[in-house]
């Protein structure tokens, strides 16, 4: 499910064109995406933090 909505945002993303957009609507995505934003920074510091972690254990052996 993950994955199929990620697809489809990106294939959304891609017909968009200036004229979609009004302010209204800009200022409904940007509050959306920075929920987005959010998520995924916390993503990336626990895949971070996880590498970090999976290097500490290989150099220990």
């Amino acid at each position: 499910m993950f994955w199929e909505e990620m697809k489809r945002l990106f294939y959304a993303m891609r017909e968009i064109e200036l004229e979609d957009l009004d302010e209204e609507t800009m200022d409904d995505f940007l509050a959306a995406m920075d929920g987005v934003s959010n998520v995924l920074f916390r993503v990336e510091r626990r895949r971070q933090e996880r590498h970090k972690r999976e290097a500490k254990d290989g150099q220990a052996i």
